[in-house]
């Protein structure tokens, strides 16, 4: 395979087309979706006053020579965090809304790195098979399809892959 100098990037694919694969690869939407799980659990742990808790409870009992009685409970409760425990929760939460973006990046990275590694491959096999097309027609000291012959370099022919 010919090699591309810096400058020349024409043997890349098109960055939208790279864009629209990244962003929809499933490794990139389990990253987002693994970051709107840690937003989520961000909010939880960045919730304000907690909220009030009710609870009851009605039944009945018998008290021996006494008779029967109506019994209820009924509680109120709310949590509290003491010391810097709010505080640590937030930082808790951002850290893994922070974590979960650099995830997504890096999950497009490597799934820059698998897009790369297929579209060399896919390069390297076209001119394998440029080759072994010629290969194929030039056995011997004879010409195979002797009227497909040109003597010169075929019409079809691009810059990077001369035909004969």
């Amino acid at each position: 395979m010919a090699s591309a100098s810096a400058a020349d990037l024409s043997f890349l694919p098109p960055p939208e087309a790279v864009d629209k694969i990244l962003n929809e690869h499933p490794i990139v939407g389990t990253a987002e979706a693994n970051l709107d799980v840690a937003k989520a659990d961000a909010d939880r742990l960045n919730a304000g006053p907690h909220e009030y808790q009710v609870s009851g409870y009605l039944g009945g009992r018998t008290v021996n020579q006494q008779g029967e009685f109506t019994v209820y409970d009924l509680t109120v409760t709310r949590g509290i965090r003491l010391g810097d425990k709010a505080m640590l929760d937030a930082k808790s939460g951002s850290l893994g809304v922070e974590y979960g973006l650099n995830a997504i990046e890096d999950a497009k990275h490597q799934t820059a790195l698998l897009l790369m590694a297929d579209w060399m491959a896919w390069l390297e096999a076209e001119d394998l098979n440029t080759a072994n097309m010629i290969v194929a027609n030039s056995e011997g000291a004879f010409v195979h399809d002797k009227e497909f012959f040109r003597g010169g370099v075929d019409p079809i022919s691009k810059p990077k892959y001369v035909l004969y």
